[in-house]
C-alpha cells in the first residue's frame, strides 16, 4: 500500500473533513480505523487520473496499491 499526501505526513494527521481517495473497501476500513474524522471518496480511473485529482485539490490524499503502480 502506498500513501500519497500533500500537506501532512500521516493519515492520523489529516484534519477533520479532509478527503482521502481510496479504491478498495479493505483500505477504506483501515483508513477509517486510523482517522475517523476524515471523509473518504471512492476513486476510479487510471493512476494518472487519480493523481490528477490529488493535484487539482479534489482530494487531500490517495491510497494506492503498490501492484497497481508497478503496472503503470
Amino acid at each position: 500500500m502506498t500513501l500519497f499526501l500533500l500537506s501532512v505526513s500521516t493519515l492520523s494527521e489529516m484534519l477533520k473533513g479532509s478527503i482521502l481517495g481510496i479504491c478498495s473497501g479493505r483500505r477504506r476500513v483501515l483508513a477509517h480505523n486510523i482517522n475517523d474524522k476524515i471523509g473518504i471518496k471512492d476513486l476510479r480511473g487510471n493512476i494518472i487520473t487519480r493523481i490528477n485529482k490529488l493535484n487539482n485539490g479534489e482530494i487531500e490524499a490517495i491510497i494506492l496499491a503498490v501492484a497497481g503502480l508497478k503496472k503503470s
